[in-house]
């Protein structure tokens, strides 16, 4: 078993996979949520890189096609 995140302080969720690679989205850091991609070798948030950065407008990612889709919320 492979730990990511051991705090549930915020909410992190897993919206795909490609090899060793983890799509996550997360509200760590980010209120309005951000897509990162994480490793099995390093899948610690420190070692997190952005894939879609939060922005103002709250966002809702998902996955379908091995493409990653993004609805977001205006406020």
């Amino acid at each position: 078993m492979i730990t990511a995140v051991n705090n549930f302080n915020n909410n992190h969720s897993i919206i795909g996979n490609e090899g060793d690679r983890l799509i996550i989205e997360t509200n760590l850091k980010a209120p309005n949520n951000k897509v990162v991609e994480a490793t099995f070798s390093k899948p610690t948030p420190e070692n997190w890189k952005d894939i879609i950065p939060e922005t103002e407008n709250v966002l809702n990612a998902g996955t379908a096609g091995n493409k990653i889709l993004r609805a977001t919320l205006l406020m």
